[in-house]
């Protein structure tokens, strides 16, 4: 047997703090299955600093992904991400 939960259908319900609560009895051998949509979310620099102004990092869930030039074959300068882009899971 296994339970499975969707933070994003009931977040209200176990979400405390940052944290997800399951009250519950478990018997030997149960699963429960935490499901949590983590979609891409554009960070963008602070136009302040004039060297960053225009450049954006990609979040999904807590990891962060950014192109640095010495990483890169082709001039990140030349990288354009679309104004509306989908997404894979």
């Amino acid at each position: 047997m296994s339970n499975s939960f969707d933070a994003a259908t009931s977040p209200s319900e176990v979400l405390w703090k940052g944290y997800a609560e399951i009250h519950g009895k478990w018997s030997n051998g149960e699963t429960v299955e935490l499901s949590q949509p983590m979609g891409v979310q554009r960070l963008r620099a602070n136009p302040l600093v004039l060297d960053d102004r225009g450049k954006i990092a990609l979040r999904r869930g807590p990891l962060i992904y950014c192109l640095e030039q010495p990483d890169m074959s082709t001039p990140v300068d030349h990288i354009v991400l679309p104004l509306q882009s989908t997404q894979g899971d």
